[in-house]
């Protein structure tokens, strides 16, 4: 294992992956040692540092968060300690990250309401509905339903690496798509993407199995 030491913060390397890793991030009072609890940890830009992604660190100090395979800021705030704020290159990887908070006062730049993720934040397909199903031309037009942050984008296939498929905006929930040898059922993944080409951010869903 590798430990790289940066602005205070200790970086462990946990495996190597071709798509996105998990990020568990460990939060510790810089004074005391011991685990903060009730943090929040958000993904996101440096004009909105909860824009894609939050979560409440729990009683061990930590949260768990999918991490993007794209650059973007990950920001932690909590009341009567210091922010910490951090750029964060692309990466490929698990990680785990274990910084130290100052204590101290400083107006909160990362909120996340305990109740309203998941303790693992980003998107889950909680639902859906196939509106239209073609055989002959495989033409698909389906509803999402998802919780955690809204996706902006879907791709369905008949087989779950997605092969031949592309991802299709979403609008209002419902996307179409043409999908190759379409049979029974069809794959679904969700994905939220913010940013531009330069300086993107994205989470993928699981994937889901749908009937048609």
């Amino acid at each position: 294992m590798t430990r790289f030491h940066s602005l205070g913060l200790a970086s462990l390397l946990l495996a190597s992956a071709a798509t996105a890793g998990e990020l568990n991030v460990k939060v510790v009072d810089r004074l005391t040692g011991f685990p903060v609890e009730g943090a929040s940890v958000c993904l996101g830009t440096q004009q909105d540092t909860a824009l894609f992604a939050g979560a409440r660190t729990d009683a061990d100090g930590v949260a768990r968060l999918q991490a993007p395979v794209w650059a973007h800021r990950l920001s932690i705030s909590r009341g009567g300690y210091a922010n910490v704020d951090i750029e964060q290159p692309a990466r490929r990887f698990d990680l785990q990250l274990e910084l130290d908070m100052q204590p101290g006062r400083a107006a909160p730049t990362c909120l996340v309401n305990p109740s309203a993720l998941a303790p693992r934040a980003g998107i889950e397909i909680t639902g859906v509905d196939v509106l239209l199903s073609d055989r002959e031309s495989g033409r698909v037009e389906i509803q999402t339903y998802t919780s955690g942050y809204a996706p902006t984008h879907v791709r369905v296939a008949s087989r779950d690496d997605f092969a031949g498929s592309s991802w299709q905006v979403i609008t209002n929930g419902r996307s179409v798509h043409y999908v190759r040898n379409l049979d029974e059922a069809v794959y679904v993944q969700a994905r939220r993407r913010v940013g531009d080409d330069q300086n993107h951010i994205e989470s993928v869903s699981t994937i889901v199995n749908e009937a048609l």
